[in-house]
């Protein structure tokens, strides 16, 4: 017997926190209804590293079988297992409850409310847009996926469909407490586009005294971050005069980020690096 598959489908997952823009963090999991679809009629479910594949039978037996053929309606549904307990740290993506809410994307509105006509998501990016409560699918989880994907194996089903994350963005405060600062005068810290406000005077926990440097925008966090910041001595803005002691400062660990309300109002995320 001879067998020849074609593509139907397939969903990507990206992320612009890495340089390859692959996220390969996620398991896929066809529910048992989906199974059983594949089973019926043919179709090959191939995971790959950053998503996965869905092909059709499109000769058995010497009969043709069209792509149109298999667009029958019927609800494909995958859970989303994620497996990266960092995620969050360098995604924005902004779930609102996480006790009762998962990201559920689809494509059931078509192309016409879409950013983009591949995309299973409502922005440019997958957003707190996409969440919906576990108790909007009718059941209770043994244990709760991040996310749902449902394709409807409608007439414009398309043949590739992406998932876009964006990098999270917090503010940088360099701590600087090494003894072997603290004589230094007009101590600065200086990159191509991002301004710092400092230094201040901050009290660690453990009572050591230390200055602080505090990024005036929030900066977008990257697995190769697009510019290093220099920490400098005897700083003149206007003559652009300095002396270099660290010519690339480290960069924020994304295992790390903490939240800092300062208002009801305002929550901001601080990335803290110390400097010994």
């Amino acid at each position: 017997m001879i067998a020849e598959y074609e593509i139907l489908t397939q969903v990507e997952f990206k992320h612009r926190y890495f340089l390859d823009n692959k996220l390969e963090c996620f398991s896929i999991q066809p529910d048992p209804n989906t199974q059983h679809f594949f089973l019926r009629s043919g179709l090959l479910f191939k995971p790959f590293n950053n998503g996965f594949k869905l092909f059709f039978n499109s000769f058995n037996s010497q009969e043709t079988i069209k792509r149109s053929d298999i667009l029958d309606d019927f609800v494909l549904r995958f859970h989303i297992v994620l497996n990266d307990p960092y995620f969050f740290n360098y995604t924005d993506c902004g779930i609102k409850k996480w006790d009762s809410d998962l990201y559920h994307f689809n494509n059931f509105r078509g192309t016409k409310d879409r950013f983009s006509i591949k995309n299973l998501h409502n922005e440019e990016f997958v957003s707190v847009e996409d969440t919906v409560e576990e108790s909007a699918f009718g059941q209770k989880f043994l244990r709760k996926p991040f996310g749902i994907i449902e394709l409807q194996l409608r007439y414009d089903l398309q043949t590739a469909y992406v998932l876009h994350f964006r990098e999270i963005e917090s503010y940088w405060r360099y701590i600087i407490v090494g003894d072997h600062f603290k004589n230094l005068s007009q101590l600065a810290i200086i990159g191509k586009d991002v301004a710092f406000e400092g230094p201040g005077n901050i009290t660690l926990p453990d009572n050591r005294e230390g200055l602080s440097f505090v990024s005036v925008l929030p900066i977008g966090h990257k697995q190769r971050p697009d510019q290093y910041f220099k920490l400098v001595d005897h700083y003149k803005e206007e003559e652009s005069t300095f002396n270099v002691l660290i010519n690339a400062l480290p960069v924020p660990d994304t295992r790390h980020i903490s939240s800092i309300i300062e208002n009801k109002n305002d929550k901001k995320y601080y990335s803290e690096i110390f400097i010994y």
